[in-house]
C-alpha cells in the first residue's frame, strides 16, 4: 500500500488520514497551459492517489497564444519584476466561483 502525503501551502495534507469519502483537488495551470492537458502531466500522482481522490481543473480567463493566463503583463515585463498584474481580478473571481461550486478540500497550483 502506498501512503501519500501532499504538501500544499505550508499544510501537509494525508488523503488515507483524511475525512471518509471523496476528497476533491481543484488545480490551476501554469502560463500557457489548459486545465485538462495539465492534468495529464501529472497522471502518475494522480492514478497513485487512489480512487478517493478526484482531480479537477478550471482553465483561467485569458487567452494567450494557445493557452490560457491567470493575468496579464505589459510587453517585456516578468512576473518576478511586476509592479502590477493586469486581470488578476478576473481570475480570483473565476477561482473563488469553482471553489464555492466545487466544494473542494484542496487547492493545487503550478
Amino acid at each position: 500500500m502506498i501512503t501519500l502525503i501532499f504538501v500544499a501551502a505550508g499544510a501537509v495534507l494525508n488523503p488515507a488520514a483524511m475525512a471518509p469519502g471523496k476528497q476533491r483537488i481543484l488545480c490551476l495551470h501554469g502560463k500557457g497551459e489548459l486545465g485538462a492537458p495539465f492534468l495529464e502531466t501529472f497522471s502518475a500522482l494522480r492514478q497513485a492517489a487512489g480512487p478517493t481522490v478526484e482531480w479537477d481543473a478550471i482553465d483561467a480567463p485569458h487567452v494567450i497564444g494557445g493557452g490560457r493566463a491567470w493575468w496579464m503583463l505589459p510587453a517585456g515585463e516578468r512576473s518576478f519584476t511586476a509592479e502590477s498584474y493586469e486581470g488578476d481580478e478576473a481570475s480570483l473571481a473565476v477561482i473563488d466561483a469553482a471553489w464555492r461550486e466545487g466544494d473542494y478540500d484542496v487547492r493545487c497550483c503550478f
